[in-house]
């Protein structure tokens, strides 16, 4: 997978971007520079680790919550 390729795959999965910016983005790739590939490519990877981090940091707490509900 080419750096174009995850960069497509990390804008289509963020949740921070609206679609409005997502499709903005996707039709752009192509003639983004290298640089601008980095630099997007490591803010949305970055987006994406922060929130595995958080439900990593939760985890315990959201299946504590579902148990109660749950009985």
């Amino acid at each position: 997978m080419n750096k174009k390729e995850a960069l497509k795959i990390l804008i289509e999965h963020s949740f921070l971007l609206s679609k409005e910016i997502k499709e903005k983005l996707l039709l752009k790739i192509e003639v983004m520079s290298e640089d601008q590939i980095d630099a997007l490519g490591k803010f949305l990877a970055q987006e994406k680790s922060k929130a595995i981090e958080s439900f990593d940091e939760t985890e315990k707490q959201y299946e504590e919550i579902i148990a109660e509900l749950t009985q």
